[in-house]
């Protein structure tokens, strides 16, 4: 039977125990050889090595590279012009001015927003939102990969910090629109209106803003 027992003096022992190292003895590279599936893998594996090895020999995929083996720092060079050519449709034009650009996390997408910097009064501009995928080998400079029609000037947009499809935009109405760009059309996740409770003048500022857990708000700011 379980009892429980207790002293009223501690007791100080000591022990005494010798020194113990343990040997640790590396595999003996002749037996690993021996192993058969180690010497199945090794002919399956060479004979591919070598016939690539072979075929990167005779390659002229590289005859015109140039190896540039420290970047240079001091000069800025243009890599790619992007245009967006919407059709001009309707009465209306679309607005033509570029007003804000912004990258996705993961530097695929680059998102550019339209409009007029020059209102006197209320907004009646159509505008749209390119959004060019930089690393697709379809990309076409002149022409955005998605276009994103909004019936008012777009004054900034903002890209999710960890979901690189989501996207925000803040128009001259006062309106925040947020979509889902992953796709060849757009997907409307949320929009806002105008009324007496919500932005009335233009949006001049939108940031995602992560909470304690980590989760994303969308917070912005106008006039």
């Amino acid at each position: 039977p379980h009892e429980k027992t207790q002293t009223k003096k501690p007791v100080d022992q000591g022990t005494q125990t010798e020194e113990c190292v343990l040997e640790s003895k590396m595999p003996d590279p002749a037996e690993a050889l021996q192993n058969k599936d180690l010497q199945e893998f090794i002919g399956k594996a060479g004979s591919l090595m070598v016939s690539e090895l072979n075929n990167n020999d005779t390659s002229r995929a590289f005859d015109d590279y140039k190896v540039v083996w420290e970047e240079s720092r001091d000069q800025i060079h243009k890599v790619q012009t992007l245009t967006n050519s919407a059709k001009q449709e309707g009465k209306t034009p679309f607005a033509t001015g570029c007003t804000d650009v912004a990258w996705s996390c993961n530097g695929s997408l680059v998102a550019a927003g339209y409009g007029f910097r020059n209102h006197t009064g209320w907004c009646e501009h159509r505008s749209t939102v390119g959004v060019w995928n930089i690393i697709s080998r379809r990309l076409n400079s002149q022409k955005p990969d998605l276009a994103l029609e909004v019936a008012s000037c777009v004054e900034c947009l903002a890209f999710h910090p960890s979901r690189p499809s989501i996207l925000a935009a803040g128009l001259f109405s006062g309106e925040i629109k947020v979509w889902d760009v992953s796709g060849e059309e757009d997907t409307l996740l949320a929009n806002s209106t105008v009324d007496d409770y919500l932005h009335r003048e233009p949006i001049s500022q939108i940031r995602w803003i992560s909470d304690m857990r980590g989760r994303y708000q969308l917070a912005s700011c106008s006039g």
